[in-house]
């Protein structure tokens, strides 16, 4: 086609030639913003909770407690744990306590009933006490596995609750034939045992329809017996070599030997609180760091030597004011424990799902707590 057209008149004349610009070639569109590809997320843990609201909890549970003969103690419980689940969040979600206090009660009679019938027979019917220790010993792994099951059956979480599915065979050779093999071994397997106890806790677990998984390696779990062993000779080895002194005749001025009991109970305390304090924060660390919810990890980076100071000073709190700064120390300690938690999230999480749940009773989680066990891995803070 011509770039040149001429325009006409009526005459049909050619007028003046007009030149012709072609269309320009359309540039190109901008290609569409790369959509974000999913990728991990991480949640930390929060509490909001204050001393001053607790302490208006606390003080009212205590007095209502001694004024109903200790009938109120499962209000009390229900009332405590409420307040910090429902003062903990993940991901933005608060936790819930579910638990029926009425249940809770029925459990803590049983327990009572237990542990006074123990306490009867054992000085007045012997042969019965020894029946019935045995019938408690053979319940232990039942009452492992009910405690368990109680404290995450009622923990819940974005509407869903948790559920423990393990069995008391299952908690029978974790806790006794494990153990038992350790004992054979001269203590060698006990880093061993440690991680199957908390394999054992983890991997009977389920959030809704999504159960969790543990992985460990053997190894993280040697330094936390090495330092309890070190820390049984640093404690005991010292007050030997001086205790040899005192009977070798050697005691001193007047009044040494009494200075040396008392300074010999406040360094045991001492040197025990803090070997309990590092295993146990060492081995909560391996417990959630070697667990997974579907493709989700969690962090927990508790530091042993802050969480000793903690106790230590909240300790010198509540023995200086009476009692009165118990709900502070609590607070502190629960907000340390939750900034020091995260959860890795691969996605959304929308792929964790509802499971139907039945009830379960308190009464393994009352007995385990009467006869001074505890059985808890730490679902909830």
């Amino acid at each position: 086609m011509s770039e040149i057209a001429g325009t006409h008149n009526a005459e049909g004349v050619v007028g003046t030639p007009v030149q012709v610009t072609p269309s320009p070639t359309p540039l190109p569109l901008p290609p569409p913003p790369a959509q974000a590809l999913p990728g991990p997320r991480i949640h930390g843990l929060s509490f909001s909770g204050k001393a001053s609201e607790y302490f208006g909890i606390w003080i009212t549970n205590v007095a209502l407690t001694i004024l109903t003969l200790g009938l109120y103690s499962a209000w009390a419980t229900v009332r405590t744990r409420r307040y910090f689940y429902q003062h903990t969040s993940l991901a933005g979600a608060p936790f819930d306590y579910l638990a029926d206090p009425h249940a809770i009660l029925r459990g803590r009679i049983i327990a009572a009933g237990v542990m006074i019938l123990l306490g009867v027979t054992s000085k007045l019917f012997t042969p019965l006490y020894v029946i019935l220790l045995v019938a408690v010993m053979v319940a232990t792994p039942w009452i492992i596995v009910q405690a368990l099951r109680f404290r995450a059956r009622y923990t819940s979480w974005r509407g869903l609750t948790f559920y423990f599915d393990g069995t008391p065979g299952q908690a029978a050779k974790t806790f006794f034939a494990y153990p038992l093999l350790a004992m054979f071994s001269f203590g060698l397997l006990y880093p061993w045992v440690m991680a199957k106890q908390q394999e054992f806790a983890i991997d009977n677990l389920r959030y809704g329809g999504t159960p969790f998984s543990f992985v460990y390696k053997l190894s993280d779990y040697v330094k936390p017996l090495l330092v309890a062993v070190a820390g049984y000779l640093v404690a005991f080895v010292p007050l030997l070599l001086l205790s040899t002194l005192f009977k070798s005749g050697e005691k001193g001025p007047g009044g040494a030997q009494g200075a040396f009991i008392v300074l010999s109970i406040i360094w045991l305390w001492l040197v025990m609180m803090a070997v309990a304090t590092y295993v146990r924060v060492s081995l909560g660390n391996l417990l959630w760091n070697n667990s997974t919810l579907a493709e989700h990890q969690f962090e927990s980076t508790l530091d042993p030597w802050k969480m000793l100071w903690i106790h230590l000073s909240n300790a010198v709190a509540i023995a200086g004011t009476l009692g009165l700064l118990y709900p502070w120390a609590v607070v502190r300690a629960v907000r340390y424990r939750t900034e020091q938690f995260v959860l890795i999230a691969a996605d959304s999480m929308e792929e964790l799902k509802g499971a139907p749940q039945n009830a379960v009773s308190p009464v393994g989680d009352e007995l385990g707590d009467a006869l001074g066990n505890s059985f808890d891995p730490g679902f909830g803070f």
